[in-house]
């Protein structure tokens, strides 16, 4: 929920493909899709090889209904715009898959062994925890442990390294004080309504969680320099209390804590320069009251009431990222019982949106966005928790973008994107609470 995994990306710079290391640890699942396939019925055959794809995002024989309008605070006009979607179907791979070279449009992944961790994964980030400049796994199991993977480089993973437990980790980033010192842990403990700091002795050792009390049950957290001292600070989702903490970060100093009230049940929050001024602003999804929240940050560590902009009923995450190349982030919603996305389009006017709402068919919960078929545009990677399958939904600023879908761990709650392989593309990890491992998704052109 980062641009280094957490948040927005555009696409990235592409290097050579490195193979060797990964072909043993490859098993038979290869999804390479074209820009269309079977369409998505909205109820999934859970565990199915089948990648489909609707080319209007929406149940078979559904209208889709594109809904645009100005949310609140926004002074753009509204309009309103509608279409039927069509299908067509294609079967088999698409041969230019496996050549190693990344077309165009063309979508590769190979699924790897899972990762085995046991209890109930729910959340997942994907950083360099260590500073040796490969990508590690820091995970969040609601049952008390936080499980840490080192990256080797080439999609492999060390042992699981358990820290001290906690009572019920929710949310999982870690947090820079400069660019060389080992990262800083940071966990939404929903069991002590707690931010949970687990601060770096050196690499790969760390001291006992130090907890301190924010909002009523916290449940996912952000982290970005807000203040502008060159430390990461956070920002906290607290679901029961319909409000967001803030922590001012320092090294070895106990957070600053201020509080901010948003809509009703906020589950999801990010940081980014929506407004382009330089400094980071917040967003937050909102579940009961179906809103997302912005708030404009001023760089110096305070920000303003939060504006209400309307969202579909029962979002759950959101992502960034500047979707039609405009130059202005936008922002996406998923929806578990609504089944569609909201996005809100950045108006270029201080923090104004327009709102869109596309159906996908999916009920979808941990979203992430990125450059997943190389066409040069973000595409929004998100998990369908009742079909445990990776969603991946490409065209975001067509009408009827399409709808990839396949198998992934059980019960998906949250997902991640980084190059866990050094290979130059975007890969994805899913955090599969029902089965207790974390499923790796490899795009390999």
């Amino acid at each position: 929920m980062l641009w280094a995994m957490e948040t927005p990306r555009r696409a990235v710079a592409r290097g050579p493909r490195r193979l060797a290391a990964l072909l043993p640890f490859a098993i038979a699942l290869a999804s390479c899709t074209g820009e269309s396939a079977a369409t998505a019925t909205g109820e999934s055959a859970t565990g199915s090889s089948t990648t489909s794809t609707s080319t209007g995002g929406t149940s078979a024989g559904e209208s889709t209904d594109v809904e645009t309008s100005g949310s609140a605070g926004s002074a753009t006009a509204s309009t309103t715009a509608s279409t039927t979607a069509t299908t067509t179907t294609t079967t088999g791979e698409m041969a230019s898959c496996g050549d190693g070279v990344a077309t165009p449009a063309e979508l590769c992944l190979t699924q790897l062994d899972p990762l085995k961790l046991g209890g109930q994964p729910v959340d997942i980030a994907l950083i360099d925890l260590d500073r040796d400049e490969h990508v590690d796994l820091a995970i969040a199991d609601v049952t008390g442990d936080v499980i840490l993977r080192y990256g080797r480089g080439d999609g492999t993973f060390d042992v699981p390294e358990e820290l001290p437990q906690l009572v019920q980790p929710r949310g999982i980033t870690a947090t820079a004080h400069d660019l060389s010192s080992p990262l800083t842990i940071a966990v939404a403990d929903q069991g002590f309504n707690a931010l949970a700091l687990i601060r770096a002795d050196g690499p790969r050792t760390y001291t006992t969680p130090q907890s301190t009390t924010v909002g009523s049950k916290p449940r996912s957290l952000a982290r970005g320099d807000v203040d502008g001292d060159g430390d990461e600070d956070l920002i906290i989702a607290n679901q029961d209390s319909d409000d967001l903490t803030l922590a001012i970060l320092e090294l070895d100093m106990p957070p600053v804590l201020s509080a901010h009230p948003v809509g009703e049940e906020p589950y999801d929050v990010a940081l980014a320069d929506l407004d382009g001024d330089g400094d980071l602003d917040i967003a937050a999804a909102n579940r009961l009251s179906g809103t997302i929240s912005v708030l404009a940050g001023d760089g110096l560590g305070g920000f303003s009431p939060a504006i209400e902009h309307t969202a579909r009923p029962d979002i759950r995450n959101i992502a960034i990222a500047d979707l039609n190349d405009d130059g202005l982030l936008d922002i996406v919603g998923t929806s578990y019982e609504d089944q569609k996305l909201t996005i809100l389009r950045g108006a270029g006017d201080d923090l104004s949106f327009t709102n869109h709402y596309l159906p996908v068919g999916a009920k979808l919960y941990g979203a992430a966005t990125g450059d997943i078929d190389f066409d040069g545009a973000p595409d929004l990677v998100a998990v369908d928790l009742d079909a445990s399958e990776l969603v991946i939904i490409r065209g975001l600023n067509e009408a009827l973008p399409s709808v990839d879908r396949l198998p992934t761990a059980g019960g998906p709650l949250d997902l991640a994107v980084g190059d866990l392989n050094e290979d130059g593309y975007l890969d994805i990890a899913v955090s599969g609470t029902f089965s207790g491992t974390v499923a790796l998704h490899l795009v390999d052109p």
